[in-house]
């Protein structure tokens, strides 16, 4: 299992004065990691789809946890930085794989 030291959440008092504010914030990683050089940040990352890797998911979610802010995992994104849509249903099939793989991957979930 996979450990983290404390857990930011999207509603953290340094970063986030507003609920709404984590979504403008993603937009803006997403934004910057795209333009003007494609790059992936230390507060995004790009998925075409989920990994059959459960373990390598959780290490994401656990490093994402430890960063100061948290991070965004953006589906929807290939590693050349071409978008493509995602469906309601792939949505909430990853909501669900990623809420299973920090409740059992990881040694306090998130």
């Amino acid at each position: 299992m996979h450990s983290y030291r404390y857990l930011r959440t999207f509603a953290d008092e340094k970063l986030f004065h507003s609920p709404m504010n984590w979504k403008e914030n993603a937009i803006k990683y997403l934004e910057d990691s795209l333009f003007p050089v494609p790059t992936e940040l230390n507060e995004i990352d790009w998925k075409s789809g989920l990994s059959p890797k459960s373990d390598r998911l959780a290490q994401h979610l656990c490093a994402f946890s430890n960063q100061e802010g948290g991070g965004f995992l953006v589906f929807g994104v290939n590693n050349d930085a071409t978008m493509f849509s995602v469906t309601k249903e792939q949505t909430d099939a990853t909501v669900r794989t990623l809420g299973n793989i920090a409740l059992n991957n990881l040694s306090h979930s998130i």
